[in-house]
C-alpha cells in the first residue's frame, strides 16, 4: 500500500479531534469561570475550522493523481504525528491568560511539526515541486495565521 499526502491529513484531521476532545472535556470541567469557558469555545470552534480545512484539502485532492510518499519518510511522520498526538494534555489553569499562553505553545508546537513534516518530505531536489509539498506548506501557512492570531489575541 502507497502513502500519499491523505493519509498524513488524516493524521493531522486526528491531532485536530483529539484537540477538540480536550477542551470539550475542559469546557465539561470548569464550573464557576464563565471567561475560561468561553475561550475554550473559540479555541473549539478554531479547532472545527481546521478539521473543516483539511477535510476540503482532501476534497480537492479526490480526482488528482497523487504520487506515493516515500515509505521511510511516511514512517517517520506518521511516528512524529503519533506521539505529538499521544504527548497532548490539557493543564488545569488558574487564569484566561495561562490558557491562552498554553493555546499559543499547543500551536506553535503544531506548527513546528507541521514543517518537520514539511522537511521530511524533501528527499530530492525535485520533491519540492510534489503535490504533497505544495499541500502541507499550505497547510503550514494557514497554522502560521493561526498562531499570529492567538499572539495578537495575547497584546490586545
Amino acid at each position: 500500500m502507497a502513502y500519499t499526502i491523505i493519509d498524513i491529513i488524516d493524521k493531522l484531521i486526528s491531532i485536530e479531534k483529539k484537540s477538540k476532545q480536550l477542551y470539550i472535556t475542559a469546557i465539561k470541567k470548569i464550573e464557576d469561570n464563565s471567561r475560561i469557558k468561553i475561550i475554550f469555545r473559540i479555541l473549539l470552534k478554531e479547532e472545527d475550522r481546521h478539521i473543516e480545512y483539511y477535510n476540503n484539502l482532501k476534497k480537492s485532492l479526490e480526482d488528482k493523481a497523487i504520487e506515493p510518499i516515500n515509505f521511510y519518510s511516511y514512517d517517520k511522520i506518521s511516528h512524529l504525528a503519533n506521539k505529538f498526538k499521544n504527548d497532548m494534555y490539557l493543564p488545569n489553569f488558574k487564569d484566561i491568560k495561562d490558557l491562552i499562553i498554553y493555546a499559543l505553545d499547543f500551536e506553535k508546537a503544531n506548527l513546528a511539526l507541521l514543517m518537520d513534516i514539511k522537511g521530511r518530505l524533501v528527499l530530492s531536489k525535485t520533491d519540492t515541486d510534489s503535490i504533497q509539498y505544495k499541500i502541507i506548506s499550505q497547510i503550514v501557512e494557514e497554522e502560521k495565521k493561526h498562531v499570529k492570531n492567538l499572539e495578537n489575541f495575547i497584546h490586545f
